[in-house]
């Protein structure tokens, strides 16, 4: 019988402990991408001011920006990410960032000098190629028909356009 009460106090304290709110967990947060910020547990006394404006329910944020999320992540391209790797993703987050991390992509119609053709390296896309040598993604695609941009793989030679200079006599 002692055995049986005693289990029975185990188990009902191991259920309170479950049924608690997370702001009664000793752990604190910081404020946007602070170093703890995958671990966001608010406390009643706590104030997310911009948040408040938007979400008076208290409902956690439904997004973070891609440059928030590759910050938080130390992302060195965003573009790139590798299979198995662990995103950290900041939640209240005030102004999203979708773009402050992000290059522009290239304009240029074709590259001036340099080969006419590229071999692909470890995490090349047909956008980073583009982006690196200054062009338009669309027209590097253009240039290389019959290639699937999503099946590149390491040492495949894509076509480069580059500009022609003839000699005329």
């Amino acid at each position: 019988m002692k055995f049986t009460s005693a289990l029975f106090s185990v188990l009902a304290i191991a259920g309170l402990a479950a049924a608690l709110p997370l702001s009664y967990a000793g752990n604190s947060y910081r404020h946007g991408l602070g170093d703890r910020h995958p671990y966001l547990l608010p406390r009643p006394h706590h104030r997310l001011h911009c948040r408040l404006q938007r979400h008076p329910d208290h409902h956690l944020p439904d997004s973070s920006g891609i440059c928030d999320i590759a910050n938080a992540s130390n992302l060195t391209n965003p573009n790139f990410i590798a299979l198995g790797q662990v995103l950290k993703v900041p939640t209240y987050v005030c102004n999203p960032d979708n773009t402050s991390c992000l290059s522009k992509p290239g304009t240029g119609t074709c590259v001036e000098g340099g080969a006419a053709t590229y071999t692909i390296v470890a995490g090349d896309t047909f956008f980073i190629v583009a982006e690196r040598l200054g062009l338009d993604v669309n027209v590097l695609l253009a240039s290389n028909q019959g290639v699937d941009p999503l099946l590149l793989q390491v040492g495949d030679v894509i076509n480069i356009p580059i500009v022609w200079a003839e000699l005329v006599e």
